[in-house]
């Protein structure tokens, strides 16, 4: 039986809103048991080919992103490609037996399953492999653990960075409820 690769995602957004125009996608593919981060994926997608294809946008979520940090405003203009491109370069780069833990199953992933559906590409995950952050932080404080300190590294806001900070996060969630020792 093959493996299941746990991928934490995190999108920046151009909306709140399921068809949301996406600005970038960060992925970690990480160990659950180790903690490591195996493998990453970031891309930034230009506005203008998201918004082409359907996905909106909206004044308050643009107002909020004037009012974020300068880096992670600039980390949004490098190397923009178009919203299809990069659903198919996610599709090729995550792997085929997935849980995708998203902080929120019901922003990141289905914002992303939307993009998929409004591209007409095929989505390369199944809907019962949707993890949610969030749940798991409700289990963890139900059973009397509260969720540990595991600094962020890089710029808040960064998808890549963001991601990268959830995954460690689940481990050392899913490390405390298994009454373990790891300390990512």
């Amino acid at each position: 039986m093959s493996r299941t690769h746990d991928v934490s995602i995190d999108l920046e957004t151009a909306s709140c809103g399921q068809d949301a125009a996406i600005l970038s996608i960060g992925a970690a593919r990480f160990d659950m048991q180790t903690g490591l981060i195996l493998a990453k994926f970031y891309m930034n997608i230009d506005l203008d080919s998201s918004t082409s294809h359907y996905a909106r946008t909206d004044p308050d979520t643009l107002q909020w992103w004037a009012e974020q940090s300068e880096e992670a405003r600039a980390a949004l203009e490098v190397a923009k490609k178009s919203l299809p491109h990069a659903l198919h370069r996610f599709a090729g780069w995550v792997p085929k037996k997935v849980r995708l833990w998203g902080n929120g199953s019901n922003f990141d992933n289905r914002i992303l399953r939307e993009s998929y559906d409004l591209c007409g590409i095929q989505c390369p995950w199944h809907w019962r492999d949707d993890a949610d952050l969030r749940t798991l932080k409700v289990a963890a404080a139900l059973s009397g653990y509260f969720p540990p300190c595991v600094p962020s590294v890089g710029t808040h806001h960064n998808a890549l960075d963001d991601a990268t900070h959830q995954a460690k996060l689940i481990v050392a969630l899913m490390d405390q409820i298994k009454g373990g020792s790891l300390h990512p």
